[in-house]
């Protein structure tokens, strides 16, 4: 059955959800073979329908005979339906398609998106896929995804799709099934790979995933609470019952920036899992952000360790996606220039972490002075008692991310921010490495 609808799909980004779905799928089979479906129009001489792709209808439309000149607007003589436009989609069109009749020897069939001029039928190609298959060889053609500039034929264009029999000679017929025309935002895929110094366990290589095991991830992501703009993602109970390597540490975000000291232009949030992938809200793919094709720089970020970024832009194509270890020293990470001597991340062994420690959720790691961390572990457990603790609560003062904030004790949360700050002058101050 034919349906033309817009069905929307959530993929993991900020900005709300990334929009992608299908306006029009096509399958001929409607009307039974009795006439073409509701919504096609067409010029010339009425389509025919064939033998579809699995049985069923497909529908055939006649190229003009050239013997005959058509109107000087046109060349051909088209089906065609409207399809509802947006400049900011994507668009890719698929198809089923052969040519027949005494011309098919020079005629193509054409799957076009396009702006037409109904009243004089002149059209702007914005997208297409063409076959020079002959009957009865079907011919299945996927376009790439292209944006579609705006209308600028006139009040009288309309978009939509156009199924032609371009060329031939007279008797040429183009044959056409199961059409479909979708859309896609704009978007690049990345998947990087941290350790968070708080979780890693050298001797393991892994990170301790206690927070999900406690049950103390949050279905929802912490983050646009923090920096603002765009949010929401959240996962299902079946991603966090996840074990082994995959099983999930904590929430992070992920950034681009054209330039080290710029804006972000684009943010999505994810899932890191004990081996160090950031994956998306379904486990296991890779965040998908809201952006053009161009160099970026990319940021991640964790509520409580101190945020990271790519050295270099990184030249992203539309619709690729990009793995970045930010756990190997062969991946350099942004710098401040000079007088600044800090480094962007912690060496351990022959790895590289994010520095913990950052219970305040500043830009720094500090033991003394206003605004320290170690306070803020102290304030954390009633402020009074430093034998306290604190448990069962997602808390950005509990920087080895074990579920429990310490002042004091065995794996205690105050220890890790001296050691971060050098673990000998107590006054040294770390600072974060991203502007």
């Amino acid at each position: 059955m034919r349906t033309l609808s817009v069905v929307g799909m959530v993929l993991c980004c900020s900005g709300g959800a990334l929009a992608q779905g299908t306006l029009l799928s096509e399958d001929f089979e409607g009307t039974g073979g009795m006439a073409p479906p509701v919504g096609w129009s067409w010029t010339g001489s009425a389509p025919v329908f064939v033998l579809g792709t699995n049985g069923g209808y497909g529908i055939a439309k006649e190229s003009y005979d050239l013997s005959v000149p058509p109107p000087p607007t046109n060349y051909s003589s088209p089906l065609f339906h409207p399809l509802p436009y947006d400049p900011t989609w994507m668009y890719r069109i698929t198809g089923h398609m052969y040519v027949y009749g005494p011309g098919a020897a020079t005629a193509a069939a054409g799957v076009i998106l396009c702006w037409m001029d109904l009243t004089t039928g002149m059209y702007v190609t914005a997208n297409n896929i063409t076959s020079f298959s002959q009957f009865p060889n079907w011919e299945f053609k996927v376009s790439p995804y292209q944006a579609v500039p705006p209308n600028w034929l006139g009040p009288n264009a309309q978009f939509g799709i156009m199924l032609v029999c371009g060329v031939g000679t007279g008797n040429s017929y183009a044959a056409f099934d199961d059409i479909t025309v979708s859309y896609d935002l704009p978007w690049v895929a990345v998947q990087p790979r941290i350790w968070l110094d708080g979780a890693y366990e050298q001797g393991a290589n892994l990170m301790r995933d206690d927070l999900r095991t406690a049950g103390l991830i949050p279905s929802t992501e912490p983050y646009s609470a923090i920096y603002g703009g765009p949010g929401g993602e959240t996962v299902a109970p079946s991603v966090l019952d996840v074990t082994g390597n995959n099983a999930i540490v904590d929430w992070v975000r992920v950034e681009l920036r054209t330039s080290p000291t710029g804006p972000t232009v684009a943010s999505a949030h994810g899932l890191l899992q004990r081996d160090g992938d950031v994956v998306s809200v379904d486990g296991f793919s890779a965040l998908r952000l809201p952006a053009t094709a161009g160099l970026y720089h990319v940021v991640v970020r964790h509520r409580n360790h101190l945020a990271v970024m790519t050295a270099s832009a990184l030249s992203m194509g539309l619709f690729d996606t990009w793995t970045i270890d930010l756990r190997s020293p062969t991946t350099t990470c942004y710098a401040r220039p000079a007088p600044n001597t800090d480094l962007p991340r912690r060496t351990v062994g022959s790895t590289r972490t994010l520095w913990c420690g950052n219970a305040s959720g500043d830009d720094r790691v500090s033991y003394t002075g206003a605004g320290n961390d170690r306070d803020a572990i102290l304030q954390a457990i009633g402020g009074v008692n430093p034998t306290a603790t604190l448990a069962g609560q997602y808390r950005s003062e509990d920087v080895n991310l074990d579920g429990v904030v310490k002042y004091t004790g065995t794996a205690n949360d105050r220890d890790p921010v001296l050691v971060t700050i050098g673990g000998t002058t107590p006054t040294t101050t770390r600072v974060e490495q991203v502007p």
